[in-house]
């Protein structure tokens, strides 16, 4: 089944569980104990985001918050589940860029991107 419907995108989304994830984000110190609640809201917005965006458009990518990107990066680790949610959504994969990039220049002068 893939979210055909405003009411179906938010209900799988709202189904999904991201306590473990945020627990995990938050043990790497990638969130604080603050930022929790606002970093699932903000995932689940961009979650829902990026279902207008395929269902209407399919066209561009979309960069979550900081905070999101914390859940989405411990998220997409799951792969199996990852993959299943993204799936049911939205009919295919929802890849992961790094929206934060950074870049260093080595000494050949090569750039090399880290996230």
């Amino acid at each position: 089944m893939v979210a055909e419907t405003k009411k179906d995108a938010v209900s799988i989304i709202g189904g999904l569980d991201l306590s473990g994830y945020v627990d995990k984000a938050v043990r790497l110190g990638q969130l604080s104990l603050l930022d929790k609640e606002a970093a699932m809201r903000e995932y689940r917005q961009f979650l829902f985001l990026d279902w207008i965006n395929k269902f209407f458009s399919n066209e561009g990518v979309m960069a979550p918050t900081e905070l999101a990107d914390a859940i989405w990066q411990q998220h997409i680790l799951d792969t199996y589940l990852y993959e299943s949610f993204s799936l049911k959504l939205t009919g295919s994969y929802i890849h992961r860029y790094c929206p934060f990039v950074k870049y260093e220049v080595e000494k050949d002068w090569s750039v090399r991107m880290i996230c």
